[in-house]
């Protein structure tokens, strides 16, 4: 890596102590310390990106998807997974028997030459050992890398990625330009417009996802409310009898794309009590939105099978088929690609666009066919040009 102030090549025995040997100053991130590979000099330039030179704000941990959307991007963009089955079992089966059989032709070779020129006999017992210490050492490599083939992505954690990565950084040489602190999330979450200027509702389960809204000034540029569904405050309440008495009112949602975030289309209709008149439209994530921006995805643990089965049976209710067999199956898996892989820019014309088309249609009455429709209009649907632009 280069030293942030002398831009000297440092090698890794060179940097101990994240000092150079050169300049003698410190630096704040070591790149093997932390797995997306980060240092003082390229998590700043993933920061001006993910703002837009100043544009944008944004959340700490959509810059740690940002980091993460960027060290896989090459393996992406060169053979893009698109995951069936959680576990592949040919795959699997071919590797193992490989790696088996070549493990049984060392022993076989290894007790000929120990039997041909140390002049030993070994017994039934010693090779059964040995074919047994072989066959496991086998299996442990060959699973290995059978899990590798299936996993091509490695899976990711950023529960501490603003403690180990941006924090170090800030202490060393200040605040990230457009980052919006935890301090500045909980501010911006009490932030309301009066109901008269109301003219679209936010839904999403990811704070992040509303604090970015909140703090690129969505809600008072654009009349919106902000709604997380998994906070039952008294707030909240409010919130959700001002939806059921403006069923005029639509209401977007955003979610990741995974069991639970495709499912809230479904159950929040009857969990909010809402009516056939609302208009609830799905912006995503879904998995074919992963499939087709080719965004990194992790396993949080094989689905239930009750969920799914409430999914499909959702799904079948519906004029339109909101998602396909081959998203319900890779659903089914258990992976969970995060809307904050979703840069801020995407993002806020994602929902401007979608508050704009919402207006020019103005429907006065949604019956279930626009119901389903609705539904099924993505995350990407949104054409690049508004309505009113041709």
């Amino acid at each position: 890596m280069k030293c942030p102030h002398c831009q000297e090549e440092l090698k890794y025995r060179e940097r101990k102590g994240r000092q150079c040997p050169k300049c003698k100053q410190k630096f704040a991130l070591e790149p093997r310390d932390n797995r997306l590979g980060l240092t003082d000099l390229n998590l700043p330039r993933f920061a001006e990106r993910l703002s837009g030179k100043g544009v944008y704000r944004y959340t700490s941990l959509q810059l740690g998807h940002a980091a993460v959307l960027r060290k896989y991007k090459s393996r992406l963009a060169e053979n893009y997974p698109w995951p069936t089955s959680r576990r592949s079992l040919r795959p699997a089966i071919i590797i193992f028997l490989l790696v088996v059989g070549l493990a049984l032709l060392i022993e076989a070779v290894l007790v000929a030459f120990i039997e041909t020129n140390r002049g030993y006999n070994l017994d039934l017992g010693v090779r059964a050992c040995l074919m047994f210490l072989f066959i496991t050492l086998a299996t442990i490599l060959g699973w290995g890398f059978a899990d590798s083939y299936r996993y091509p992505i490695s899976k990711y954690n950023l529960e501490n990625f603003e403690r180990e990565c941006i924090s170090p950084w800030e202490n060393m040489y200040g605040p990230l330009p457009g980052r919006i602190t935890s301090q500045e999330m909980e501010l911006l979450g009490q932030v309301r417009i009066p109901s008269t200027q109301v003219r679209a509702i936010v839904v999403s389960p990811v704070d992040d996802v509303l604090s970015c809204l909140h703090a690129n000034g969505l809600p008072q540029r654009l009349g919106l409310v902000l709604i997380n569904p998994d906070r039952p405050t008294d707030e909240m309440q409010t919130l959700i009898a001002f939806v059921r008495q403006h069923p005029q009112v639509p209401m977007l949602l955003l979610h990741d794309a995974s069991i639970s975030g495709c499912l809230l289309p479904y159950l929040l209709p009857d969990r909010w009590e809402l009516t056939p008149r609302h208009q609830v439209i799905d912006l995503g994530l879904r998995p074919r939105h992963v499939q087709r921006l080719r965004l990194p995805w992790t396993f949080v643990g094989r689905t239930p099978k009750a969920l799914i089965d409430l999914l499909e049976y959702e799904v079948q209710r519906q004029d339109v088929l909101a998602l396909e067999q081959d998203e319900l199956k890779w659903l089914r898996e258990g992976p969970v690609a995060s809307v904050l892989l979703i840069p801020p820019a995407r993002l806020i014309r994602v929902v401007t666009r979608a508050v704009e088309r919402i207006e020019q249609r103005a429907p006065q009455v949604v019956d279930a066919e626009t119901q389903a429709r609705a539904r099924a209009i993505g995350f990407m649907t949104w054409p690049r040009r508004s309505v009113s632009g041709g």
